[in-house]
C-alpha cells in the first residue's frame, strides 16, 4: 500500500485537514523535478541554472514549513484540551468517589504528580512518581456499586453520573491515543517526503530538514511524546481505580476494546470516502438497469423486442432492395436481348445465339465471372458456314488461355495505373 493511501486509512476523519499534505508535496516535487529537466535542456547558463535549482528548493521548503506549522498549531491545541478535559474529568471523580483513593488523589504524598498543564510545560523533568495501586486497599467495582441500593433515587443519579463519567473518560482515551498516532503519521510523513524529495531531485534535505526542524519541533520531541504517553497511562489508572477496582491490566483491555471499535468505525469511514472519490475519478458509478424497450404487435397480446424489431426490418429491407435489383436486370435483358436478336439476324444461326446469350449474362446479377469467360467461351463455340470449328478445344487451351489471363492481367494493370494517376 502506498504511503498516501496509508495515512488516508489510518488518520482520524476529523482530522483529515490538519495532517501533512503529503500528496500535494510529492506533486510539487514532480513539478520542480519538470522544470529543472525542461531549464537544463534551455538554458545555456550554467549560473542561471544553479539559481533555478535553488529557487524549486526554496519553494519546496516554504511549503514544508507551511505543513510543520500546521502540525504544531494543531497539536498544541488539542495537547492543551485533551489535558484539560483530564484534569476536570480527574477532579469530577475525586469528588464523586471521595473514599475511592484515587491514583492522581493529592491528599496523598506518595501519588502527587503534577498537573498537566505543568506536564505540557516543563518538558525537562519528566521523572514524575508512579506509585501502584495496593492489592491490599481494594475499593469497590462499578459493578457493585451499580448493584447496590437500586431503588434509591440519589443512588440511581449517582449511577448516572458515573455512567456518563466513564464514557467521558474512555472518550479521552480515545482521543489521546489518536492524538500520539497524529504525531506518529506526521513523523513519517516528514521523513517519507523528504526521501521522495532527496531520491527524486538528488538532494540532501532529509538529514538536514529532519533533525534540525522536525525531531526539534515540540509536537515531535520526545520530551513530549513521553508526556502524552503519561497522560495515557494516567488516565488508565484513573478508569481502574474508578470502575475496575485497581486492576489496571483489566481497564487497558476495556478501553482498548472502545478505542479498537472507533479505530475500525474511523476506517470504514475512510474506505468509504477513499471509494466515493476513486468512483467520482474514474466515473465507476451503477447505472441502473433500465427495462428493455419492446413493440406490441397489432391486433395481438404479443411483444416484440425493439432489438429484435430492427433486425427484422433490416431483413426485409434487404428482401425489398434485391427484389428491385433482380427486376432490373430482368427488364433489361428483356429490352437488350431483342434489340441483339435483330442485330443477329445478318449472322449465322451459332453467332447469332451466342449474342444473345453474352448479352443475358451481361445483364445477369453475377455479370464478372461470366463476362470475363465470354471471349473464351465464344472461342470455342465459333464455326463457320460449313460446321466446322474456328478453333479447336485443344488448341484453344494451349494458346488461347494463356493469351486471355495476359491481356486480363494488362487490364488490371492499366485500370490500376489510371487509378493512381487519378489520385483515386
Amino acid at each position: 500500500m502506498k504511503f498516501s493511501h496509508s495515512l488516508q486509512f489510518n488518520a482520524v476523519p476529523d482530522w483529515i485537514d490538519y495532517y501533512v499534505a503529503y500528496d500535494q508535496l510529492k506533486k510539487l516535487i514532480f513539478q520542480i523535478e519538470k522544470e529543472k529537466v525542461e531549464a537544463l535542456n534551455n538554458a545555456s547558463d550554467p549560473e542561471k541554472q544553479i539559481d533555478d535549482d535553488s529557487h524549486g528548493q526554496d519553494k519546496f521548503l516554504l511549503q514544508l514549513d507551511l505543513q510543520l506549522e500546521k502540525v504544531f498549531n494543531f497539536y498544541t491545541l488539542r495537547e492543551a484540551e485533551l489535558y484539560d478535559r483530564l484534569d476536570q474529568l480527574d477532579s469530577t471523580l475525586r469528588e464523586c468517589l471521595p473514599n475511592q483513593n484515587l491514583y492522581h488523589d493529592t491528599n496523598n504524598e506518595h501519588t502527587k504528580q503534577n498537573t498537566p498543564l505543568e506536564v505540557l510545560d516543563s518538558t525537562i523533568d519528566l521523572s514524575h512518581t508512579k506509585d501502584t495501586v495496593k492489592e491490599l486497599n481494594r475499593k469497590a467495582s462499578f459493578e457493585s456499586r451499580m448493584s447496590t441500593h437500586s431503588n434509591d433515587p440519589h443512588h440511581v443519579n449517582f449511577v448516572e453520573q458515573l455512567v456518563d463519567l466513564r464514557g467521558q473518560l474512555i472518550s479521552l482515551y480515545v482521543s489521546l491515543s489518536e492524538l500520539d498516532s497524529y504525531v506518529e503519521l506526521n513523523r513519517m510523513a516528514f521523513e517519507k517526503i523528504l526521501k521522495k524529495h532527496d531520491k527524486v531531485l538528488d538532494g540532501n534535505l532529509r538529514s538536514q530538514y529532519l533533525k534540525k526542524m522536525v525531531l526539534d519541533s515540540r509536537p515531535f520531541m520526545p520530551q513530549t511524546i513521553d508526556a502524552l504517553r503519561a497522560q495515557i497511562e494516567r488516565v488508565e489508572h484513573i478508569y481502574a481505580d474508578a470502575f475496575c477496582n485497581g486492576h489496571v491490566s483489566l481497564a487497558v483491555r476495556q478501553m482498548k476494546t472502545h478505542l479498537r471499535d472507533q479505530v475500525i468505525y474511523d476506517r470504514n469511514t475512510v474506505w468509504k470516502d477513499m471509494v466515493s472519490q476513486e468512483r467520482k475519478t474514474l466515473d465507476a458509478h451503477v447505472k441502473e438497469n433500465k427495462p428493455e424497450k419492446s413493440y406490441k404487435i397489432p391486433f395481438t397480446q404479443q411483444t416484440i423486442p425493439a432489438e429484435r424489431f430492427h433486425s427484422l426490418l433490416c431483413f426485409l429491407f434487404s428482401v425489398v432492395v434485391f427484389a428491385i435489383l433482380l427486376n432490373v436486370n430482368t427488364f433489361a435483358a428483356l429490352i437488350i436481348v431483342p434489340i441483339v436478336q435483330q442485330v443477329g439476324q445478318h449472322l449465322p444461326v451459332p453467332h447469332a445465339n451466342l449474342l444473345v446469350m453474352g448479352a443475358g449474362l451481361a445483364c445477369s446479377a453475377g455479370m464478372g465471372l461470366p463476362v470475363s469467360g465470354y471471349p473464351n467461351m465464344s472461342a470455342v463455340m465459333m464455326e463457320d458456314p460449313t460446321g466446322k470449328p474456328y478453333l479447336k478445344t485443344k488448341d484453344f487451351l494451349i494458346v488461347g488461355v494463356p493469351v486471355s489471363i495476359v491481356v486480363t492481367l494488362l487490364i488490371f494493370t492499366l485500370g490500376y495505373g489510371i487509378m493512381t494517376g487519378i489520385g483515386y
